[in-house]
């Protein structure tokens, strides 16, 4: 079987005229022969010799010109059919490209970065691991993802990702151009600001419409259109003052003339990075629950729709969210961090977890309106776990569970043990941002 795919590897070799291109084709052939390279790394003597062959290739990973020469290529090729135990070699080759060339490999991914997305890649590129410019030193993170030869993740190495097909009906794009934004917004980030920031309207359920149909839930708004308006911007506002970066609102606490009011006011005014929650509207003649996110310095909108609907138990009957369902998730990928936006059942639905473990975004970001916060909290603590990544999650209306919960990939602070899950119920009478930095709780400012 190796010799079959050997031919293939050589052949793809020979055609990889950039460093990404060359990388890909040897994490493919390591894929294909996943079996007898978990078998090989079981061994602790076959790890000691990746290890070392991974050094050994370091002044030449180092060396490789944008553009690889066909005599580099064919060394590539040589190496591998003189060899022993190619896969290992393959595996030492990969690893070394990515811990001696990861900056090459990001260049090329952004090469094609004309289109405002596309497709996920079969070898995704990810952002820079960055997260250690967001917090100040004393603050020790969870293990990140790195290059250790695990026997059953030969299919990826920290920068690298041989992705799988996005599940049937669920489409996944890699939006390099909001990446783009998302990175300049963040540059604007001072350590010690907090990151996050909640908008917390001063609303219980009575303050919305909550209309019932024939087939579900569908039409819920807050009842004042204009006063919600005012509200959000209000909290905007004094979530700027506060320093946030990345602010959100609740699921279904928007409407498009809020859209329409945020993006008129001055960027200067408001926080870098606006998730605004979703409302419900037909589009196309198709009821959604539609999120709106902003990157106000660039007047620049993007929207979710809802992939996943809620259902609610009445008596014996179960009602359902009376929503058509979307049918892709946007990650905005830039070169240091990337980001997705998501509407509450949609961060609890398995297939889509399962999406967001693969890509690992640097941020997630959720409005949500629901009763029960608990799979929430869980979820939120494993993906900062799992993916080290900042998940805020915004829930309302008021006394529906928790107002907030956050994650972050820290572990201490100060030498004291932080909690790596962050949740708050807000007590104050009047609207509200809780502000999420470094402490372990929310800080709620009216």
């Amino acid at each position: 079987m190796t010799s079959v795919f050997l031919d293939e590897v050589c052949d793809s070799l020979k055609k990889s005229e950039t460093v990404l291109e060359l990388a890909a084709s040897l994490l493919r052939f390591c894929s294909s022969n996943k079996d007898i390279l978990a078998s090989t790394l079981k061994r602790s003597e076959k790890r000691d010799i990746l290890r070392a062959q991974i050094v050994a290739a370091e002044d030449r990973i180092k060396n490789l010109p944008p553009f690889v020469p066909l005599a580099v290529r064919q060394s590539f090729i040589d190496e591998l059919r003189e060899a022993s135990d190619p896969t290992l070699i393959a595996r030492a080759l990969v690893v070394a490209i990515d811990e001696y060339a990861s900056e090459m490999l990001r260049s090329d991914a952004l090469v094609d970065a004309s289109d405002s997305s596309s497709g996920i890649p079969d070898v995704l590129v990810h952002p820079r691991n960055a997260i250690k410019k967001l917090y100040p030193s004393g603050v020790k993170l969870t293990t990140s993802f790195a290059n250790t030869p695990n026997s059953y993740e030969v299919d990826r190495t920290s920068s690298l990702t041989l992705t799988t097909p996005p599940p049937s009906g669920l489409d996944v794009e890699i939006d390099r151009i909001s990446g783009q934004y998302l990175d300049a917004a963040m540059r604007n980030f001072d350590v010690g600001a907090p990151l996050f920031g909640a908008l917390v309207p001063a609303q219980t359920m009575s303050d919305f419409e909550f209309p019932r149909l024939s087939d579900g839930y569908f039409g819920v708004k807050p009842r004042d259109e204009e006063l919600q308006n005012d509200i959000i911007i209000e909290l905007l506002q004094s979530a700027k003052n506060y320093q946030v970066s990345i602010c959100a609102a609740p699921e279904l606490a928007c409407f498009d003339s809020t859209l329409d009011r945020v993006l008129k006011i001055n960027s200067d005014d408001i926080p870098s990075i606006v998730y605004l929650g979703s409302v419900h509207k037909f589009c196309d003649s198709k009821k959604v629950n539609r999120a709106y996110l902003i990157y106000p310095e660039y007047r620049r909108h993007l929207y979710h729709d809802k992939v996943s609907f809620f259902t609610e138990r009445d008596g014996q009957d179960r009602i359902q969210e009376a929503i058509d369902l979307g049918d892709s998730i946007r990650f905005h990928w830039g070169r240091d961090w990337s980001m997705v936006v998501l509407t509450c059942a949609d961060f609890l639905d398995p297939t889509v977890r399962k999406v967001l473990i693969e890509l690992r975004p640097s941020f997630i970001v959720v409005g949500a309106m629901s009763k029960k916060t608990e799979s929430f909290e869980a979820h939120a603590g494993e993906f900062a776990a799992a993916c080290q990544s900042h998940v805020l999650i915004v829930n309302g209306p008021r006394g529906w569970g928790e107002d907030v919960i956050s994650s972050r990939p820290v572990t201490q602070i100060n030498m004291v043990e932080a909690d790596q899950v962050v949740v708050g119920r807000c007590d104050e009478d009047q609207h509200a941002v809780g502000i999420i930095g470094t402490s372990s709780e929310v800080v709620w400012r009216s």
